[in-house]
C-alpha cells in the first residue's frame, strides 16, 4: 500500500505551520485561511482547521534505512524526541524488522521517523526532512478494531500486515510501503500516555495498482 495524501484536522493552524515549516522544514505546496499542505516525500500532508475539535493523530513517515543517527540529531536541534525504556529515543521494533524515534508536533500529535530495513531504502544525502521518503503509517481509532480491520481489508482488498498479527485492541493493514495502524479507544498511541481518540482522517492510496478514498469519520 501507498499513501499518497493525507488530510488531518487541526484547531490551530497556526502552530501547525511554525512546526512543520520552521521545525520541520517541509515544503509547503498549498496554503489557504482554512488548510497547508506539505510534500513528505511522495505522500501529501494536509492540515484543516477545525473549529468544533481539539484532534490528536499519530502519523509516521520513512526515512532511508541508514540515515537514524543523522536524523536523531537533526530532529534534536529544534525539537525534543519521546523516550522509550532507559531513556532510549530508539525503538527496536524487531517483529517488523524496524526502527523509529517519535515526537510531538504543536499540537501534540505523535509523530514518527519509522526506519523500515525490509525496503532497504539508503541516501548518500545529508539528513534533511527532504530525505523523507513517504508517509508510511496514518493511525485510525475504532472501538471494534477487528470488525473494523476486517471491513477495510474487504472494502480495499488490503492485507494484514505480515509482521503484526491482529489482537483485541490493535491491527495494522498495508504493507511495509504503507500501513493503517488501528488502535482501540481505551488504548495510548505507543509510546506516551495520550488515549487514542477517534477523529476525522482522509486518506488517499494506491493498492494493487488502484487508487482508493478513505474518509473516515
Amino acid at each position: 500500500m501507498k499513501i499518497l495524501e493525507v488530510e488531518l484536522l487541526t484547531a490551530d493552524l497556526q502552530s501547525i505551520e511554525k512546526f512543520y515549516s520552521n521545525k520541520l522544514q517541509l515544503n509547503t505546496v498549498h496554503k489557504d485561511e482554512q488548510s497547508i499542505s506539505y510534500n513528505a516525500g511522495h505522500s501529501r500532508l494536509t492540515f484543516r482547521i477545525t473549529e468544533t475539535l481539539q484532534p490528536v493523530y499519530h502519523i509516521a513517515f520513512e526515512i532511508p534505512c541508514n540515515k537514524l543517527n543523522e536524523a536523531i540529531e537533526w530532529l534534536s536541534r529544534s525539537i525534543a524526541l519521546i523516550p522509550f525504556e532507559n531513556h532510549n529515543v530508539i525503538v527496536d521494533f524487531e517483529n517488523w524488522n524496524a526502527k523509529s524515534v517519535y515526537f510531538y508536533d504543536d499540537n501534540q500529535n505523535i509523530l514518527e521517523f519509522i526506519l523500515r530495513f525490509d525496503n532497504d531504502i539508503k541516501s548518500n544525502d545529508a539528513f534533511s526532512t527532504a530525505t523523507i521518503l513517504n508517509i508510511s503509517e496514518v493511525g485510525l481509532v475504532n472501538e471494534n478494531v477487528l470488525q473494523f480491520g476486517e471491513a477495510l481489508s474487504e472494502r480495499y482488498d488490503l492485507p494484514y500486515y505480515e509482521k503484526q498479527p491482529p489482537r483485541e485492541n490493535f491491527c495494522a493493514l498495508g504493507s511495509s510501503e504503507g500501513l493503517f495502524v488501528i488502535s482501540g479507544n481505551e488504548r495510548n498511541w505507543f509510546p506516551t500516555d495520550t488515549k487514542a481518540v477517534r477523529y476525522p482522517v482522509y486518506v488517499k492510496f494506491e493498492e494493487h495498482g488502484r487508487l482508493h478514498e478513505l474518509n473516515y469519520r
